[in-house]
């Protein structure tokens, strides 16, 4: 399935705030005070457009059910910001996993629409794709198609949002037919160059459909806006930096958000 005709959507998401996105690994559990530098860095920051990715347990836990009253309580506050999009995490392991274990995962974030016994706001706007392959070989290519056009068609959203992520430049270019967004790049601050390394990803259109996830950040301020800056001016489709390896620390997200805001 080639990507599905959601341009006006998008486009109203795109004049109202900023054309590359942050896309934020949220793996953190939301105990009491733990998503607050998030909600702040996201309520100071209107003309940034956050993507967030939720992940209570390598994916959305049991089948069919609603994630802990903690998960609902954040996840609602998440979605009340007009200037964020949740997105769900769902791990393909290289097209290793069961493609069953995987529509049913997508399955259950789309359940959570459902939800009413309050009336907090869980739904999902798409899903993260995590551990995809990036290999030009065609029973993985189709798996990942079969993937992408399920989510499309499983998630209740006007324009659900896609996003692979093989975490390399080598992606074959047949995958950015069937993902809004493709992590070209995935790794240690110090094995990121800049302008080098996005010249490094496939050029033409595709490339604003290329993000850069970059951790164990240990710079300046300074220099996290000219990255940012960078990766801006290239039309990149989304980006985020972190100070560790794991997305457990929010240190710098105050300066990442800082650094979008400035453009």
């Amino acid at each position: 399935m080639i990507l599905p005709t959601c341009l006006a959507v998008l486009l109203a998401w795109a004049t109202a705030t900023t054309a590359t996105s942050i896309l934020l690994p949220l793996y953190i559990y939301p105990l009491s005070g733990a998503w607050d530098p998030v909600f702040n860095a996201i309520a100071s920051t209107p003309s940034v457009h956050w993507q967030v990715i939720v992940n209570p347990n390598s994916g959305p836990g049991p089948a069919n059910t609603y994630p802990n009253s903690d998960y609902i309580t954040a996840i609602n506050r998440l979605n009340s910001y007009r200037n964020v999009e949740t997105v769900g995490y769902v791990s393909t392991n290289y097209t290793n996993r069961p493609y069953s274990e995987v529509t049913a995962d997508i399955q259950t974030y789309a359940y959570w629409a459902t939800y009413t016994a309050t009336t907090a706001n869980i739904s999902m706007n798409g899903i993260f794709f995590d551990e995809t392959p990036s290999a030009n070989l065609a029973p993985l290519i189709q798996y990942m198609s079969n993937a992408s056009t399920f989510a499309y068609d499983t998630i209740p959203t006007p324009a659900t949002t896609v996003i692979f992520n093989p975490g390399t430049s080598a992606t074959a270019l047949q995958y950015f037919d069937y993902a809004e967004m493709i992590v070209e790049f995935e790794n240690f601050y110090t094995a990121y160059q800049n302008q080098t390394t996005i010249d490094s990803f496939p050029s033409g259109g595709v490339r604003k459909q290329s993000v850069v996830l970059v951790h164990s950040y240990t710079g300046t301020a300074a220099t996290l806006q000219s990255l940012v800056h960078t990766g801006i001016v290239n039309e990149l489709a989304a980006m985020y930096f972190t100070s560790d390896c794991c997305y457990q620390d929010l240190s710098i997200l105050g300066q990442v958000a800082t650094a979008f805001s400035k453009g």
